[in-house]
């Protein structure tokens, strides 16, 4: 049997009483899973599982945190000095994963610095939209990598299809 790699756990505050970091890495090994993407909601879960386990947890950035969720984490005040605090501060794999919801203007430029920093930073972005935002941050950032969450689950596999022919890297879930 393969051990598994996980690419997509989220530890939510609400998560952290009943599921203590040893519950968690128990519970994976129960499962079968080796490794563990995580992002979480503040990010204080994933730094908490990663510290337990680094060897086995792969920390991602997600920015919600306080009153800044997955509608509204685009018009927060102070949201990409948060970013860079944390990436600063933990070795964070990629930022994400975060809802576009739509393509909005408003929200470029907090994107095109986003997009910057994980170029400069070589890390992921991990998106959870449909085409128009990835079209979108490839535009901002052409050479960005990013994992699309759940690609297809909203788009027909032509589309889907499209863009991994272009130059995607893929990693679904």
């Amino acid at each position: 049997v393969l051990p598994l790699f996980d690419a997509h756990i989220h530890y939510k505050q609400p998560a952290w009483g009943p599921f203590p970091p040893k519950t968690v890495l128990e519970l994976m090994d129960r499962s079968g899973v080796a490794m563990a993407l995580v992002s979480s909601t503040p990010d204080e879960g994933t730094i908490r599982l990663w510290q337990y386990a680094p060897n086995r947890i792969v920390p991602e950035l997600r920015p919600y945190h306080g009153d800044a969720g997955s509608s509204n984490w685009t018009k927060a005040e102070g949201m990409f000095d948060y970013i860079k605090k944390r990436l600063a501060a933990y070795p964070h794999t990629g930022i994400g994963e975060f809802h576009l919801h739509r393509v909005d203007p408003d929200d470029e430029p907090l994107l095109r610095q986003i997009a910057q920093l994980a170029k400069s930073k070589d890390v992921f972005i991990h998106v959870h939209s449909g085409k128009a935002p990835v079209d979108q941050l490839f535009s901002l950032e052409p050479a960005l990598k990013i994992i699309w969450a759940h690609a297809g689950m909203s788009e027909p596999a032509e589309v889907v299809e499209k863009i991994l022919e272009l130059k995607f890297v893929f990693i679904g879930f």
